[in-house]
């Protein structure tokens, strides 16, 4: 089978959206550790999520396919809310390549079991499952030098972020486009949970 031009393929992930206070409130927190001289890219506050299934280029014609799949993941299942909670790091938060946003453990059942229908019904498209575990996170910045880091690190701590609880009403099939300023996402098509 011949590799797709890249005109005719999509980069695409499956994300659940943040709610806008919780967007206002990661925007405040970027706004403050970006007058730190560190090498950090920062995400935009509008384009923060939670991603249940990054899927890469796919060919376009594949799209309703992966429609379905998704469709096929959120039958039957419930609306409902999570909590975000607190500061992380990966690897860690004393040397980080990514900052993020932590979310309270007893409020993520729901959006483990909604995460492991998207993965199970895209399987059987062929897509490979992810052999990491399911580690949601809202991602604030990537750090491309370890310069002055330990500056963001003890803003944050003593900046912590108050747990905001958020509503989870629908997934989203959302296009991701690559660009010198960083990525733009698009939502391609919403599936609305059950209220």
């Amino acid at each position: 089978m011949s590799t797709p031009q890249p005109s005719n393929t999509v980069r695409v992930f499956v994300a659940v959206a943040i709610s806008p206070e919780l967007e206002k409130e990661c925007a405040r927190l970027i706004r403050k550790l970006q007058d730190i001289p560190a090498q950090v890219k920062w995400v935009r506050p509008e384009g923060i999520h939670i991603t249940l299934k990054f899927l890469g280029n796919v060919p376009q014609a594949q799209l309703p396919q992966i429609k379905q799949a998704i469709q096929r993941a959120v039958e039957g299942q419930r609306a409902f809310s999570i909590t975000s909670n607190g500061i992380g790091g990966f690897p860690s938060l004393k040397r980080p390549r990514v900052i993020w946003i932590g979310l309270q453990e007893n409020t993520l059942a729901p959006l483990k079991q909604l995460q492991q229908r998207v993965e199970a019904e895209l399987a059987r498209l062929g897509f490979e499952p992810e052999n990491r575990p399911f580690k949601p996170h809202l991602t604030l910045g990537r750090v491309r030098a370890p310069r002055n880091i330990e500056l963001v690190v003890t803003t944050l701590e003593k900046h912590p972020l108050q747990p905001i609880s958020f509503p989870v009403e629908e997934v989203l099939l959302m296009r991701s486009e690559l660009r010198r300023d960083g990525a733009r996402y698009t939502p391609l098509e919403r599936f609305a949970l059950e209220k």
